[in-house]
């Protein structure tokens, strides 16, 4: 569980224009995350956006929380402007961190937030391709593929058509 004393801490030092982030700050700051999107806490991160795509109510990728690399590299990106750029407003001309140490890069001589390092999907591709056992789209038409116990997904080869609801017995 993460309590608030160490999350404020950890924004805390964050503000300060600390040299780096601590690995400690970031798991802090993870786990806060996971708490605010409500997300089982025995589980990893890959594991939490694969639950929240199949379990929870998000029912496309771009709903899901971010990929952890992109969530670390939103926390750099917010460390380098409340710590560096806030932090030294008063100063006329004050000394900066190289930015591409801290979540930005240079694309076509324009300073942009590097969003991700990784593929943001890949991971809960990769995971619910695991999982799921929707790979006949003749039987998941018919209600009976792995999948049917939670529900299809984009990547499933029913393409969701299994969605649908099961006819009832009475029918």
């Amino acid at each position: 569980m993460v309590y608030v004393s160490s999350v404020s801490e950890a924004f805390g030092r964050l503000s300060s224009g600390p040299d780096v982030v601590s690995a400690r700050d970031i798991e802090i700051i993870e786990q806060f995350t996971l708490s605010v999107y409500k997300v089982r806490s025995c589980l990893d991160w890959t594991e939490s956006r694969y639950d929240q795509l199949v379990h929870g109510t998000s029912d496309t990728f771009r709903s899901l929380i971010p990929s952890q690399d992109a969530h670390g590299l939103h926390i750099m990106r917010a460390a380098f402007v409340s710590g560096h750029l806030w932090g030294k407003a008063d100063q006329p001309s004050p000394l900066l961190p190289d930015l591409t140490l801290w979540g930005w890069c240079i694309k076509d001589d324009q300073l942009v937030p590097l969003w991700t390092r990784v593929p943001s999907s890949t991971d809960v591709y990769k995971a619910v391709k695991k999982k799921c056992g929707c790979g006949k789209k003749n039987s998941c038409l018919k209600n009976n593929c792995g999948c049917r116990e939670t529900k299809c997904l984009p990547t499933c080869a029913c393409r969701g058509e299994c969605r649908k609801d099961k006819p009832s017995d009475d029918e």
